[in-house]
């Protein structure tokens, strides 16, 4: 009758009147189900699985000590001092307005957080504080505030001086060594840091992985692991078998020294500017004692560099340019000599370099 009258006189006031009383009605129907519901709860006339699903159910349960740690992010000592929660620090700002890249440096800023976590998880540093970690080009800390954050004690290697600015004035608790990475003598550095292995990570310039790498091969045992993104090509070559074509003299050395292995590819979307190529992170494990093979490994080092050269040739061609004693051709193998390097493994250069030099 209400509606009628109301329709009667003008039609909006219909539509005044049942958005007046749209909220009552759906409070009434929720005050209904409530007291439909809880006595029959409360009676047990419904199964276990609708009493734990009931609405009412948490307000009744008491927070104790034992489920207060399961809804909280952390607890507290017997002192009431915080005893588990760790410094987070924010991530600097990437943008191209801080500074650009340098091309002569081969920088490409990371600036993907989720590539950069999965990145710092691959670490896995056991020291205390993280004081043996060591974060190569830290570049503006994409990298770098995640890492701080679970290792308080690291050190960073910065070349560019624009960096070691921003990297001091956004987190300043960070000690950056500034200096080119080809200049680190691990060794000093790890001894000046306790003695330890160290564990490197770092997104590396593409023009010098390389060397980076061989210095990082040449510095065991001072170093635990090594967790770096470089080219995908270069990854390959790291991690190739005997008999590939990306097989070669970085993947000789890596082999022998350590146990390279591809975490996961990244795009090129990932970096700032975006680079030609995909890339990809590379974890290196290195032993606790320097592997001994009974040579001198400048010998080993002129036998692959003379064996790749010119790697379609068999050794017994592509070794006559070696420095070798005059008669060690004629002492090398036939089953060696008429073989190509790619087809020889890691092992089987170091037997190889020993038939030539002796040991």
């Amino acid at each position: 009758a209400i509606v009628s009258r109301y329709r009667a006189n003008n039609p909006l006031n219909v539509l005044f009147l049942y958005m007046s009383c749209s909220p009552m009605r759906g409070f009434s129907v929720s005050c209904f189900k409530a007291l439909v519901n809880f006595p029959r709860q409360a009676h047990g006339d419904v199964s276990k699985r609708a009493f734990h699903e009931s609405p009412f159910r948490a307000s009744r349960v008491p927070i104790t000590p034992t489920n207060a740690r399961g809804m909280v992010s952390t607890h507290f000592g017997s002192s009431g001092v915080n005893e588990t929660k760790k410094t987070r620090f924010k991530i600097p700002s990437q943008s191209a307005d801080v500074y650009k890249a340098k091309q002569s440096l081969g920088q490409n800023f990371l600036v993907d957080v989720n590539v950069a976590r999965r990145i710092v998880a691959s670490l896995e540093d056991p020291s205390q504080g993280g004081k043996y970690v060591i974060e190569v080009g830290p570049g503006k800390g994409s990298l770098t505030a995640l890492l701080l954050s679970q290792y308080p004690d690291m050190a960073a290697v910065e070349i560019d001086q624009r960096s070691v600015d921003y990297l001091h004035q956004q987190l300043p608790s960070l000690k950056v060594l500034h200096r080119s990475v080809l200049d680190v003598d691990w060794a000093q550095l790890s001894d000046e840091r306790g003695g330890g292995q160290l564990s490197v990570i770092g997104n590396l310039p593409y023009y010098i992985t390389s060397q980076i790498l061989f210095s990082l091969l040449d510095a065991t045992p001072r170093v635990r692991r090594a967790v770096v993104t470089m080219q995908l090509e270069v990854a390959q070559r790291v991690c190739a078998e005997a008999g590939s074509k990306t097989y070669g003299i970085l993947s000789v050395a890596a082999q022998l020294y350590a146990k390279p292995r591809v975490l996961f590819q990244i795009p090129a979307a990932a970096f700032q500017p975006r680079p030609d190529v995909t890339s990809a992170l590379v974890c290196l494990d290195f032993p606790a004692e320097r592997a001994e093979y009974g040579i001198n490994e400048c010998h080993l080092r002129s036998v692959l560099r003379a064996s790749f050269q010119q790697r379609r040739k068999m050794l017994r061609q592509s070794l006559k340019s070696l420095a070798a004693p005059p008669d060690a051709l004629a002492r090398l193998p036939e089953e060696w000599a008429t073989k190509r390097p790619e087809q020889l493994s890691p092992l089987d250069f170091v037997e190889l370099t020993r038939a030539l030099f002796g040991p």
